[in-house]
């Protein structure tokens, strides 16, 4: 559906707006670019641990968002 569909990018797009600058260059490095977490690190000038931390925030804070426009969750891939 078309407008579920608007509803969500609107959604996203707010809360990726909502998050600082340097949670959006870890995601954009780590989703768009395809970098690995080790090279985001170093690209930034933060430790591994940082950009695990943050990826991981920002995608549950995203994850809910979605949730609440009413977005299945994707499946987790196994580790």
């Amino acid at each position: 559906m078309v407008v579920g569909r608007t509803r969500v990018r609107r959604s996203v797009r707010g809360a990726l707006a909502r998050q600082s600058m340097r949670e959006r260059m870890v995601l954009a490095l780590l989703l768009v670019e395809r970098m690995r977490p080790v090279e985001v690190a170093t690209t930034l000038h933060m430790s591994l641990v940082q950009v695990e931390r943050i990826r991981t925030l920002a995608l549950a804070r995203l994850a809910r968002v979605a949730a609440s426009a009413g977005v299945d969750a994707p499946a987790r891939r196994a580790a």
